[in-house]
């Protein structure tokens, strides 16, 4: 650990020199931090699939009035959801809030257990309203359980400029502050340098007072690197337990969960809440036809976790190193949407990552 934390005293200096010479690149020699172990029980391969809910365009964040009842969609976040999640819920408060100043409002119905619903949830009752919540699946059952959990938008499409690349923006940085709020308050929040070998386009659409700009390095600081990178500073938001405590806290402040599917939009409207707020990512296809959204599929490999990796690294992949399990993950299948894992493509993904590191193809 001694090395450790050698290297990351390397890492906080140049932050520092970065932040005070900011047009100019830095590089230093930094001792390798830990290689992973890629070794996993054959008996029980660890592998697994989730599908991000994508969709084409933009996500759709936004009220609608429906037989005098306001309708609030928030979904098709792709891949961010964790990271949109808490940004997104407050805007969802935001509009429900401006609905309730002409009319009274005490009871609230949220479609989608994932986090883009508890985190809604959360916020709405955070306002003294009456919560409940509608899913077909909860906790191990969403796909947001299986995500990896970085604090990065990637896989989801937004507006590039003007109102609507303002609002991203904006939804991103009261979502970090949220998140950042929480470290340390069981909801599995921890700051994490995160290793790239080129700039990440997901953090560096982050405004940069929230994520700062990333430190180049001369050489990635590994077991088997000869190449440079850069390190961002970000967040690591473990799914299992910031969907557990979410959930747990909602519970012991009066919501109440109901499993169902719902498989179109009149059986969405049939429900009697004041405000139904529908977070049902892929589900939002039949629910509020929207042919807007499609499947993208990432295979994954859930290694044994090793307390001693404290870093997340990325390339044409990535390696998440959470407190339950180490995530190998990173592919894209688009219009894929079983989450069957497929054997052939995660032993490649493992293949990848470890001759990254050890310049062996042949997984352990």
């Amino acid at each position: 650990m001694k090395q450790n934390r050698r290297a990351f005293v390397g890492v906080t200096s140049s932050f520092l020199a970065a932040a005070l010479y900011p047009r100019r690149a830095f590089s230093f020699e930094q001792e390798n931090l830990p290689t992973p172990d890629f070794s996993f029980d054959e008996s029980n391969p660890p592998f697994m699939a989730g599908v991000r809910p994508y969709r084409t365009g933009t996500y759709r964040l936004e009220g609608e009035i429906i037989d005098d009842r306001l309708l609030v969609h928030n979904y098709g976040h792709g891949g961010a959801g964790i990271t949109m999640s808490w940004g997104s819920a407050l805007e969802t408060g935001d509009i429900v809030n401006d609905w309730r100043r002409e009319r009274e409002v005490n009871t609230v119905a949220v479609l989608g257990a994932g986090v883009i619903g508890l985190t809604a949830a959360t916020v709405l009752q955070s306002f003294g309203l009456n919560v409940k919540i509608y899913a077909k699946g909860f906790q191990r059952e969403t796909t947001s359980f299986v995500a990896g959990g970085q604090f990065s938008p990637s896989h989801i499409e937004y507006p590039r400029q003007g109102a609507g690349f303002s609002r991203f923006q904006r939804l991103l940085a009261r979502s970090y502050r949220a998140h950042e709020s929480r470290i340390g308050l069981g909801f599995g929040v921890s700051r994490r340098p995160n290793y790239c070998w080129k700039r990440s386009n997901g953090l560096d659409a982050v405004p940069r007072d929230i994520v700062p700009e990333p430190v180049y390095l001369s050489r990635l600081p590994f077991e088997g690197h000869t190449t440079s990178g850069y390190v961002y500073q970000t967040l690591l938001i473990e799914p299992p337990l910031f969907i557990k405590k979410l959930q747990d806290d909602l519970l012991a402040e009066g919501a109440t969960l109901e499993r169902r599917e719902f498989s179109d939009p009149r059986d969405m409207l049939s429900l009697n809440e004041d405000v139904i707020v529908n977070c049902t990512g892929l589900g939002a296809r039949e629910v509020a036809s929207d042919a807007n959204m499609i499947g993208i599929k990432g295979q994954l490999v859930w290694l044994p976790p090793q307390p001693h990796l404290d870093y997340l690294y990325q390339d044409h992949g990535y390696i998440f190193p959470r407190g339950d399990v180490v995530v190998v993950g990173g592919t894209s299948e688009r219009g894929v949407e079983t989450t069957t894992p497929d054997p052939v493509a995660c032993r490649k993904l493992l293949a990848h990552a470890q001759s990254t590191f050890l310049g062996s193809e042949a997984v352990i």
